[in-house]
């Protein structure tokens, strides 16, 4: 019964960092396809438009999950 009284409490912030950490693994999985996955390879990149773009069409992309997943999943 706690864990679901935590969630009701915190859902807003929970979707947040979900939304937040999905954006991240969506950006890797966009961008670091062919290149190496590090820091170096971003601060190269960063005038980059194909950069710009993943890191757009990761946050569409995971706000559009969670709000999918959260009309199949009723909210507490």
């Amino acid at each position: 019964m706690k864990t679901q009284e935590f969630i009701k409490k915190n859902y807003t912030l929970l979707n947040i960092i979900i939304i937040i950490l999905g954006t991240i693994l969506f950006f890797i999985a966009f961008f670091f396809v062919e290149k190496k996955l590090s820091f170096e390879t971003l601060i190269e990149n960063k005038k980059n438009p194909m950069m710009y773009l993943c890191i757009i069409f990761s946050f569409v992309g995971s706000l559009l999950m969670n709000i999918l997943i959260g009309k199949f999943i009723k909210s507490p």
